[in-house]
């Protein structure tokens, strides 16, 4: 399996368990998250509502409709999931097309996670905690104004939101 990182000018880097591998650039936009390879390929976001996308050959530019910047990514399995950034923008990809929503929030979104299509979350600054259902977006309370920029999730009753100085652990009922 291959691991990815990205960041600025486009760069993309590819493990293959035993070395690094430089990707060619299809963008000179800085590339801020990466996600994991679902059956349409990996996805990185970045600069600009930039996308990228791996068919498992080549990188190619996608266009998402979106001007903010985007710092995360994640994709179900069958290729349905959600970019996340600044001033509170979410977008979800479904094959290649890209729907987005700026909802008008203070916070940036930094990271988002989920166990399938109808739960994902996504966090951000003030200790922003936003959880998608499957069909709409919910603010969730996370116990922290702390900046959060990491969350993983195991299962619907089992995630992880990790940021600057907190831990936060949702348990199925709250983030504690």
């Amino acid at each position: 399996t291959e691991t990815w990182v990205v960041g600025n000018d486009g760069t993309i880097l590819s493990w293959n368990g035993t070395l690094w591998t430089v990707q060619p650039a299809t963008t000179s936009t800085s590339l801020l998250g990466v996600g994991p390879a679902s059956s349409i390929g990996a996805l990185a976001v970045g600069a600009e509502g930039t996308a990228v996308r791996w068919n498992g050959n080549t990188w190619s530019l996608e266009s998402t409709g979106a001007a903010q910047d985007f710092t995360g990514v994640w994709t179900a399995a069958n290729g349905i999931g959600w970019a996340v950034g600044l001033y509170g923008t979410l977008a979800r990809v479904q094959g290649t097309g890209w729907t987005t929503e700026v909802n008008g929030s203070p916070w940036n979104l930094h990271a988002v996670a989920g166990t399938s299509v109808s739960d994902v979350w996504a966090v951000g600054m003030g200790g922003t905690i936003k959880h998608w259902n499957g069909s709409a977006w919910s603010t969730v309370p996370s116990g922290t104004t702390n900046w959060l920029s990491g969350v993983w999730a195991a299962t619907p009753t089992d995630a992880w939101a990790v940021g600057v100085g907190d831990l936060r652990h949702w348990n199925g009922a709250s983030w504690v």
